[in-house]
């Protein structure tokens, strides 16, 4: 695939910046959406960038929507934003890669679980019943045409892919 990219410069770092599945517009949005979790979880933008492994002026280019990121930056981010966070606050990492554009079906077990430990006791036992039931749905299908449709709730609508 041959992305667009920009080379951007200053007196500190030089960086390449990958734009991604986005348009300038979206970019602004996802860093508006961006700079609001870290305001909500109380980190500086320093103390971010820095467990990120990235340069301070790339995060503070993308959360003033000047520059996009890959899928695996934007991981980093949300992951030391939760590790920092001063106020308890939990950035959702699936919500938050769709914002930036970026699909999710290739989740890892952790990210798929991501946010089950913020449910009310009650609330992850039926969660996990409903995982396990799941689970087992798709183990004991002989063929893919045993599965049940591709139904997916996004948290707003519910699509057949």
């Amino acid at each position: 695939m041959n992305l667009p990219k920009k080379l951007n410069c200053n007196a500190n770092a030089i960086y390449l910046t990958i734009n991604v599945n986005m348009t300038e517009e979206k970019w602004r949005k996802f860093g508006q959406f961006l700079r609001e979790e870290m305001q909500k979880a109380r980190v500086k933008h320093k103390e971010v960038a820095s467990k990120a492994g990235i340069d301070p002026i790339h995060l503070s280019r993308l959360v003033n929507g000047h520059s996009g990121a890959k899928s695996n930056t934007i991981t980093d981010i949300v992951n030391a934003i939760n590790e920092l966070s001063k106020s308890g606050y939990k950035v959702n990492l699936e919500l938050t890669l769709n914002k930036a554009g970026f699909t999710t079906d290739d989740l890892t077990t952790q990210e798929a679980i991501a946010g089950l430990e913020d449910l009310e006791p009650e609330a992850q036992k039926i969660a996990k019943r409903q995982i396990q039931a799941i689970i087992k749905t798709f183990a004991e299908a002989k063929s893919p045409s045993e599965l049940p449709g591709r139904e997916i709730f996004d948290g707003q609508n519910v699509s057949k892919n």
